[in-house]
């Protein structure tokens, strides 16, 4: 991948990306794919989100509040809707700025 491939339409370089990790993972070099998709980014100059964990501990309230959600029972993934508390919190926000 060169710097003129940045400028290729999404799925072009979706299509690339896809095809250079199939290669990867068929090769068995000994990589992964989290090594495969961190070169890729590299590569493409893009911020790697594939591996999800920031590069800092975890805030102390933050700490705090996971266990608090994690007692109460809070421990699956939000409906693809998002929750509806969260959903009307956020829509009570932004709807004024939109006029709405």
């Amino acid at each position: 991948a060169s710097s003129a491939d940045l400028w290729r339409p999404p799925r072009q370089r979706f299509a690339m990306a896809a095809s250079l990790l199939a290669a990867r993972a068929r090769n068995r070099t000994g990589s992964n794919i989290f090594a495969a998709a961190t070169a890729l980014a590299q590569r493409a100059g893009s911020v790697n989100l594939g591996q999800g964990f920031p590069s800092f501990e975890t805030p102390e309230f933050a700490r705090r509040c996971v266990a608090e959600a994690l007692a109460e029972g809070h421990n699956q993934y939000a409906r693809p809707g998002g929750h509806p508390v969260l959903t009307q919190a956020l829509s009570k926000f932004y709807s004024p700025l939109y006029g709405r």
